[in-house]
């Protein structure tokens, strides 16, 4: 599903950090770029649910209606990938695309840009 689906929007959601289930301690966008970041703790979410809940509010989607994001990429190794080692953050930084959205990743942080 691009941003041209017609459950989509390109615009992102009113308001993620009011929402009860958030993984996101912080989030911001940029008019110029259309990038929205959140940062997240790794203790309270995988990486990979944090792609998928700033992907849905990007495209102002239900996480539901977007593809399994393990169609895209192995979730598992993402998540390794990202995992807190002994307090000691990532240093590994990725970018791919994911529904029609940029998805780029860093130690507790992940930025989405629609395409």
């Amino acid at each position: 599903m691009s941003g041209s689906d017609d459950r989509c929007d390109d615009a992102p959601a009113a308001d993620l950090l009011g929402a009860s289930e958030t993984v996101f301690n912080s989030l911001s966008y940029h008019d110029e770029t259309k990038a929205t970041v959140g940062e997240f703790d790794g203790d309270a979410a995988s990486v990979s649910q944090a792609v998928v809940e700033l992907v849905a509010y990007q495209s102002d989607c239900d996480a539901l209606d977007l593809s399994p994001l393990q169609d895209t990429i192995d979730t598992e190794a993402l998540d390794e990938l990202f995992a807190d080692r002994d307090g000691t953050p990532s240093t590994v930084t990725m970018t791919f695309l994911y529904e029609g959205v940029s998805v780029s990743l860093r130690d507790g942080a992940v930025e989405t840009v629609p395409l």
